[in-house]
């Protein structure tokens, strides 16, 4: 499933991305902003954030495995850390993760979508 949202930025830098409910629901979801797509996982009762695309080659992530807070690519199986975005091996690079503020919805910080997308 994917969404998308446009202009529903609150006063205080927050982007309204999904509901809470859909992402435990699915496990994963795909969401997409303006400039920028984002895979959210369910994990351990919490929503986390990262970017879509594996660094070590560029596939999709938002289908990976997601086992105690650890997600692995399915093309190479690059492992990583849905908290912190690090990764587990030495060939692959960290992915961006972002945090996440649940309200009625999930919600990204702006500022953090807005420094991932000068790596790109």
């Amino acid at each position: 499933m994917i969404q998308k949202f446009t202009a529903l930025i609150h006063k205080d830098k927050y982007i309204r991305v999904a509901k809470f409910a859909d992402v435990q629901a699915a496990g994963s979801l795909l969401v997409r902003t303006e400039k920028h797509t984002i895979a959210l996982f369910y994990s351990h009762n919490k929503v986390y954030a990262i970017d879509n695309r594996c660094p070590h080659m560029g596939f999709s992530l938002h289908r990976s495995t997601c086992q105690n807070g650890i997600v692995t690519c399915p093309w190479h199986y690059a492992r990583f850390d849905l908290a912190s975005g690090g990764t587990f091996d030495s060939w692959a690079d960290d992915v961006p993760s972002f945090g996440v503020e649940i309200r009625d919805r999930i919600l990204l910080p702006k500022r953090a979508i807005a420094l991932s997308q000068k790596k790109e």
